[in-house]
This record gives C-alpha cells, structure tokens and sequence, in this order.
C-alpha cells in the first residue's frame, strides 16, 4: 500500500511542477518534449560519468 501511495504522490508533484512552471509562465515547452522523449543532452551526459 505504501508503495502505491509513494507512487502517486511522485507522480503528482510532477504533474504540480509542470502545472506551476506553465502557470507562471516558465516552462521551455522545447525542453520538456525533448526531456520526456528522452532527447535531453544533459541526462545523456550524466548517464555516461555512472
């Protein structure tokens, strides 16, 4: 049960950032295409220094 709850509340604050980000008029729409797509140069970056 607490994993279910560990997972919506995870899934939640993402929907909030992106909600609040949009809402005051910061979110990079270019940024989180190409985050969610799997594009972003910076977790390829940190993905090989592990």
């Amino acid at each position: 049960m607490s994993e279910a709850r560990a997972l919506t509340n995870l899934i939640g604050n993402g929907v909030a950032t992106v909600v609040v980000a949009k809402w005051v008029d910061q979110l990079d729409h270019k940024q989180l295409t190409d985050t969610l797509a799997g594009r972003n140069k910076e977790n390829k970056a940190s993905e090989s220094s592990i």
